[in-house]
């Protein structure tokens, strides 16, 4: 069983609170599958260094839609749903705490469920597909299994604004083992000892923010073991322009195939080199020299030239170059 604190979802209080443990939203970033965070943004996060994420305007919708998705997953399923306010922490494993969307009730069970909702883009609807679900949730709904000892729960989606996906989950007891272990080597490595992990390839921000300018002229000596990483940055480097220039060759070949066909397909995909247009500004200008003094402040403003004159903006684009595009067609 977990350990129960009351406290206010969003406070300062609840916020310290989370500081004092990893969250399932954590537990995806911690193995370094996140697509969102990486260990040391919560490494500084956990160790104050770095303010929690307050939120957008998506995440607000998000909450504001959360008690219309848990009624219809109600309604849905004949499940009785209790809503969770408390921060739950995990007796077997301290380190590790959760806040539930919702607690689920069924007779068949012998333990509640939990239940994990999330509000997604239509773009991403294909991530929700034949039961599947992306690896941050599915790591979140084990690690908040493992704070409560549940067995079972649910991941639900409602994908943009209109359809909503549900998907049962069960208790995986290896995919816990390996939540367990690196949160434990994390919080006891990193964050008791204050030993930052490496910085990961979506940290770019977190360096912006936590050295925004360089100290002229200053020069240190850096440790030899970073030849290594130097060495391997140049193969990579040289790796990368060998892959570019195969793919350029693949896309002129199939640029050559395409001749001057705007579109292709094959049993599989569809190939587009269409044209790119460019608004000729000095012909325009030239037969329509009153536009100049509307749209022309240190430069002609196309943008708003196009918003406010369609057809004119049309008749006046000539193409400036095309664009490749390839897609996989689903068959």
């Amino acid at each position: 069983m977990a350990e129960i604190t009351v406290l206010q979802v969003g406070s300062k209080e609840w916020l310290e609170e989370r500081r004092s443990g990893i969250g399932g939203s954590d537990a995806a970033a911690v193995l370094g599958i996140s697509r969102y965070a990486s260990p040391m943004k919560v490494y500084l996060e956990k160790t104050g260094e770095l303010e929690p994420f307050a939120g957008n305007e998506y995440t607000e919708w998000g909450n504001i839609l959360e008690p219309v998705i848990r009624e219809q997953f109600q309604q849905r399923t004949g499940f009785v749903v209790e809503e969770n306010l408390e921060l739950l922490r995990s007796e077997k494993h301290p380190f590790m705490v959760a806040h539930l969307d919702g607690i689920i009730y069924c007779e068949k069970e012998k333990t509640p469920g939990v239940l994990e909702i999330k509000n997604v883009s239509e773009w991403k609807k294909d991530e929700w597909q034949n039961g599947e679900a992306p690896a941050e949730y599915l790591v979140q709904i084990q690690h908040n299994m493992e704070v409560t000892d549940f067995r079972w729960g649910y991941l639900v989606a409602l994908i943009g604004g209109n359809h909503l996906e549900m998907l049962r989950v069960e208790r995986d007891e290896n995919l816990i083992r390996q939540i367990v272990e690196a949160e434990r080597e994390f919080w006891n490595e990193n964050i008791i000892k204050r030993v930052p992990p490496a910085f990961g390839a979506s940290d770019e921000d977190i360096l912006k923010a936590l050295y925004p300018q360089a100290e002229e002229k200053k020069c240190i000596t850096l440790p030899p073991s970073l030849d290594v990483l130097l060495d391997e940055r140049d193969t990579l480097k040289l790796r990368i322009k060998e892959l570019e220039s195969q793919l350029e060759a693949i896309e002129n070949m199939l640029k050559g195939e395409l001749g001057e066909a705007e579109k292709g397909v094959t049993q599989y995909h569809e190939v587009r080199w269409p044209n790119v247009y460019r608004l000729n500004e000095k012909q325009l200008l030239q037969e329509h020299p009153e536009l100049e003094s509307i749209y022309q402040v240190t430069s002609f403003d196309s943008k708003a030239f196009k918003k406010d004159n369609p057809e004119l903006a049309a008749k006046y684009s000539e193409p400036a170059y095309r664009k490749f595009d390839v897609k996989e067609l689903k068959v």
